[in-house]
């Protein structure tokens, strides 16, 4: 299931393109973000070279749609850090208090747990050294797995130790490449 970008929802009804301001110039690409704990900051990206668009709009839309998820959920689950545009991109920064939320929020069936409750098979490929290890000879139960389907850059606060196929690492980078289930194992 595709990720669902709140900044989507404005193709429909605004119409001026405003503001220019620094902070997540950094970012070119749709980007999550793992903590240890489980938290997961996501900065999406959106071209709108081919319209229009009043950021005081798009900002209120997305406040709006926050506070009824977190209405709904009964908690601050999901904060927006930062909007801003560059060169005709929309970077919008949010933090989630899990992937729970994320999920919810973005309809989305990513999965975030503990190697223990996953089945995985196949290979891996260790961020050390480049060797490939067999999924079920990793030991370590605790660490914590990744599985994302779609196309974006994944960071962790944590360290990385495996990856799948449908993932490329440069300069500590994870790219999924969208065409398939994308497995990070990091603790």
């Amino acid at each position: 299931m595709k990720r669902k970008s709140l900044v989507i929802g404005l193709l429909l009804g605004t119409i001026v393109f405003t503001g220019c301001s620094k902070g997540l110039t950094a970012v070119g690409n749709n980007t999550m973000t793992i903590d240890k704990d489980g938290k997961i900051q996501d900065v999406s990206v959106e071209d709108f070279s081919n319209g229009n668009y009043d950021m005081g709009s798009l900002e209120q839309f997305i406040n709006d749609e926050i506070e009824k998820y977190n209405t709904e959920a009964g908690s601050d689950s999901i904060i927006m850090e930062q909007l801003e545009t560059e060169n005709k991109l929309v970077k919008l920064r949010l933090s989630y208090s899990g992937m729970d939320d994320y999920n919810s929020f973005n309809n989305t069936e990513y999965k975030l747990g503990n190697l223990a409750d996953v089945k995985l098979s196949g290979n891996l490929t260790t961020v050390a050294d480049g060797s490939t290890v067999a999924a079920k000879d990793i030991e370590d139960k605790n660490y914590r797995v990744l599985q994302v389907t779609d196309s974006m850059d994944i960071t962790f606060k944590g360290k990385a130790l495996y990856y799948n196929s449908y993932v490329t690492v440069a300069d500590g980078v994870f790219t999924s490449d969208g065409k398939g289930t994308a497995v990070i194992i990091f603790k």
